[in-house]
């Protein structure tokens, strides 16, 4: 099978998906502790992951990472902010 960007894509996409339903399954609490944890934004600085990659390929890299931590978050913050969960306490 050959990893064209249609099937890379549609790989991101499932694991959103998988994503999404472990996170409605977590307790408020650790909602929080997601959050937190992606808002730092653990990043590797100055190449130190791996020193051989050129710059431009390293932030357009990183760039995407930050892309997806913020849509990961948004998540987090959708699943946290749902009238039923605020109704119904943590799980």
């Amino acid at each position: 099978m050959s990893l064209t960007p249609e099937r890379l894509e549609a790989m991101i996409v499932a694991h959103r998906k998988v994503l999404r339903d472990l996170m409605v399954s977590l307790p408020r609490d650790r909602l929080d502790d997601l959050r937190q944890r992606l808002t730092r934004g653990e990043t590797v600085q100055d190449g130190a992951e791996d020193p051989g990659v050129l710059p431009q390929e390293a932030f357009s890299f990183e760039a995407a990472v930050a892309e997806e931590t913020r849509l990961l978050l948004r998540m987090v913050g959708d699943i946290v902010d749902q009238p039923a969960r605020r109704r119904t306490g943590d799980r």
